[in-house]
């Protein structure tokens, strides 16, 4: 009779963590998508003024990140992000806009069990590399990050998709759209 108790007792262990490990513990994961970076730049270089020369473009951006979920409604994340890099010319002079940073973040999480949603701010602690010729012009900053996403979990996995302003005043208008994937311990 007593090891039915030990049984039960195992079963019952072995279930209350297998639920806690979906609702807390920490995660790791990367993203790839787009990054849409809207940059207006005004120089001169070798006596040419470009004024107001904008770069509207779309380029390929990856992030690799990491998380720890305090409960099912609750994550602190952080991670390492490329932008990629925008190119353009103007009267036969190169143009480039290309951005990189860390960020930490809360996120606030809504639990569907199989499905959820988040929303997330924080800080971008961002570096822009703006160059025009041979010149090349350094940003480092930080800015406010905010951004919304959803996912399904499949187990210790999770896919999400999530979109994200980055806050940044050079580029003007930086943001990413992304897919990834992550692994919960």
């Amino acid at each position: 009779m007593k090891y039915y108790k030990f049984y039960l007792i195992t079963i019952l262990f072995f279930i209350f963590g297998r639920l806690s490990a979906q609702d807390g513990g920490f995660y790791l994961g990367g993203s790839v998508g787009s990054s849409f970076i809207n940059q207006t730049l005004s120089e001169t270089v070798d006596g040419i003024g470009i004024n107001d020369f904008k770069i509207d473009q779309s380029n390929f951006a990856y992030k690799i990140f990491g998380g720890f979920r305090l409960n099912k409604f609750l994550a602190l994340e952080g991670g390492y992000r490329n932008t990629g890099k925008a190119e353009d010319t103007f009267e036969g002079i190169p143009i480039t806009s290309k951005t990189k940073g860390w960020d930490v973040e809360a996120v606030g999480v809504l639990d569907l069990e199989v499905i959820f949603a988040f929303a997330k701010a924080g800080a971008f602690f961002w570096n822009t590399e703006n160059g025009l010729g041979e010149e090349i012009n350094k940003v480092n900053k930080t800015g406010f990050l905010w951004g919304v996403g959803a996912g399904v979990k499949l187990g210790g996995i999770s896919i999400r998709a999530e979109w994200e302003s980055l806050g940044t005043d050079n580029p003007e208008s930086l943001s990413m759209l992304t897919a990834g994937v992550t692994f919960g311990f």
